[in-house]
């Protein structure tokens, strides 16, 4: 499941705090931010993958 939805008995969802990551990264990529600036902010922010995995 891509990072940003969720899986339910009853179909696929938007997971709303994922969404909101996802459009953080690419209003950073279309800013102009690099994929390690990118990389550093999703750090520095403590987000976790869907794993829950730094």
């Amino acid at each position: 499941m891509p990072y940003g939805f969720i899986r339910k008995p009853n179909g696929i969802f938007v997971e709303p705090q994922q969404a909101k990551v996802v459009q953080q990264i690419y209003q950073r990529y279309l800013e102009g931010d690099s994929l390690k600036g990118i990389a550093v902010f999703i750090f520095q922010e403590g987000i976790l993958s869907p794993e829950r995995k730094e």
